[in-house]
């Protein structure tokens, strides 16, 4: 038997321990994180080095580790967060930068958020009852949702939705047991991996809107309750242990096999435990537990490129987040691109309307007079004439201006 298939059962032993014996904490489960297109896309190369964090989170540590991103020259981590009981499962990074971590081992159980770059605690989540809280994502709306692997002294998983720091809903479903993996689409649908109830298989679901019923997607079987991530395509990736790949998935889901299957191995190491996108979405950052190593790959390619493991020898890389995360670096870049390519071609305020609401430059052309609700604010011209022609002047920079905005962030 391989060292990971050991592993592997080493940790569903634990597993079985806790339900049997009632123990808490020491459960050595996990799950995490989001894919890119199949297709290399403009946007698509990284640029990972000297700027962000990947955060770490070994099994059954008291310690989540940052490392500074793109760290070719397999350096240790620079800051760390913690201490804390047990971390078994994946870690999270939001929007804003801060990263959330799920505490098994803590009594009551928690997810802790800490500002940016291993910043100060900002917000404490408290989970009631013996639970193994395993993963967290987050959709637009300012939810943040939590896998429950167990819940209740042993009984099926669920997944917690908090608004601030209190549970507005709990989303269950008879067929879905240890859920762990977790996800949020661009539609805030939440997505999950989880084991059936009494057995071995490992599948996917979806809650639409964050909303009971799931709907099963049977047809994507993983192996193991890994990470789940979406790209910016929505295609959906998840690790396979099975064939040491990750798994992607194309929309509507409904493929019989993967639309595409990532072999990451190194031709020493194989087996991922866990991957995260870089923030541009060029490459799949991904830990190997059981060699102690985080290696990095290109995607959607899957070609190696380099590896680390400085600061883990001993340690068990399991759950992983990089920030920023993807979203929020594109809107960075994208902003700064299109400020530079509209430059003087029209003000302020007419710029953010432009990247709000693309409609407004119709408008400007079809409406004369009807208000200034629904044109950019400017003198107005004394005579009809030079008001109607000031109009379209400002309708043709609107023009170009979208003209712009679509050639640099749309294309």
């Amino acid at each position: 038997m391989r060292r990971n298939d050991l592993a592997r059962l080493a940790l569903s032993t634990s597993l079985t321990a806790f339900l049997l014996a009632g123990c808490s904490g020491n459960s050595q489960y996990g799950s995490p994180i989001s894919p890119t297109a199949l297709q290399p896309q403009g946007v698509s190369v990284e640029s990972d080095a000297g700027t962000g964090m990947t955060y770490l989170a070994p099994i059954g540590s008291s310690t989540v580790y940052g490392f500074k991103r793109g760290n070719r020259s397999n350096q240790p981590p620079v800051c760390s967060v913690g201490p804390f009981t047990s971390v078994n499962g994946g870690i999270g990074v939001d929007q804003s930068g801060n990263l959330w971590v799920p505490d098994q081992g803590a009594n009551p159980k928690t997810v802790t958020e800490y500002a940016p770059n291993c910043g100060a605690v900002k917000t404490v989540l408290t989970i009631s009852g013996d639970t193994l809280p395993n993963n967290v994502a987050f959709d637009t709306k300012g939810h943040v949702y939590v896998s429950d692997a167990v819940a209740n002294s042993g009984g099926p998983g669920n997944i917690l939705q908090y608004t601030g720091s209190n549970v507005t809903s709990t989303l269950t479903d008879a067929d879905i047991s240890t859920p762990q993996g977790l996800a949020v689409d661009k539609g805030n649908n939440v997505w999950v991996s989880y084991r059936d109830p009494g057995s071995s298989g490992t599948y996917v679901a979806e809650f639409r809107g964050g909303k009971m019923p799931a709907k099963l997607f049977k047809n994507i079987s993983l192996g193991f309750p890994g990470s789940l991530q979406f790209d910016r395509h929505q295609n959906l990736i998840g690790t396979n242990g099975n064939f040491s790949s990750v798994d992607i998935y194309a929309p509507p889901y409904t493929e019989s096999s993967p639309t595409s299957r990532l072999v990451l191995e190194n031709g020493q190491e194989s087996d991922p435990s866990m991957c995260a996108l870089g923030p541009n979405q060029g490459q799949l950052y991904c830990t190997f537990a059981f060699f102690s190593a985080v290696n990095v790959f290109t995607y959607p390619g899957g070609k190696f490129e380099y590896t680390y493991g400085s600061g883990l020898t001993g340690l068990l890389p399991y759950g992983i987040a990089n920030s920023p995360t993807a979203k929020k670096l594109t809107s960075i870049f994208a902003w700064g691109r299109i400020k530079t390519a509209l430059g003087k071609l029209t003000p302020y305020s007419c710029m953010l309307r432009v990247l709000t609401n693309y409609t407004h430059r119709k408008n400007l052309e079809t409406n004369q007079g009807h208000g200034s609700a629904q044109r950019c604010e400017g003198p107005t011209p004394k005579s009809a004439r030079v008001r109607n022609r000031h109009q379209r002047h400002r309708a043709q920079r609107e023009r170009a201006a979208a003209a712009s905005c679509n050639r640099v962030l749309c294309a």
